[in-house]
């Protein structure tokens, strides 16, 4: 493999690697270490096997790559579509819920705000914070039944 080749190869293998920790695998953990290593590894390999001067315009790509990510992506639709916006503040009406969350089992309602898979549910006229069934994501104003509370947690599934 020309060495160009292996470090294009280490480069192109970082972004994938941190795309998925980022966009797919909640928390951080072996995939966002592997690709920072993977572009660690280009660098020295730009640097040692090509030439300085490439090493240079490797490095610092990838540097101005990842910080130009880490400012503009918040900002697209599509990371809007992932995050939940809506805060749960006693201002906008959100209180926790008092009673015994095991009487909410087989109650119907609906979602506030998206759940993804966290978000604010209407159930019996309260509003609760829910996760779905499986982590599945359930858009806004979807119909939703409370399946089981583990804790203080209640678990829902959009109602067919």
């Amino acid at each position: 493999m020309p060495n160009w080749l292996l470090v294009l190869t280490l480069i192109l293998l970082g972004y994938v690697l941190l795309a998925i920790e980022i966009l797919i695998i909640p928390g951080f953990g072996v995939l966002g270490i592997s690709g920072i290593i993977s572009l660690i590894l280009a660098s020295y390999f730009s640097y040692t096997r090509l030439n300085l001067w490439l090493g240079l315009t490797v490095s610092a790509g990838s540097l101005i790559l990842i910080i130009l990510s880490w400012k503009l992506f918040p900002k697209t639709s599509f990371w809007k579509k992932l995050r939940l916006e809506e805060q749960e503040t006693k201002e906008a009406g959100f209180k926790p819920y008092k009673g015994n969350l095991s009487e909410l089992i087989n109650k119907g309602g609906r979602t506030l705000s998206p759940l993804r898979p966290i978000g604010l549910c209407l159930i019996e006229g309260k509003r609760i914070e829910a996760i779905s069934e499986g982590g599945v994501f359930i858009e806004k104003d979807k119909s939703v039944l409370v399946v089981r509370t583990e804790g203080n947690r209640v678990v829902v599934k959009e109602a067919t």
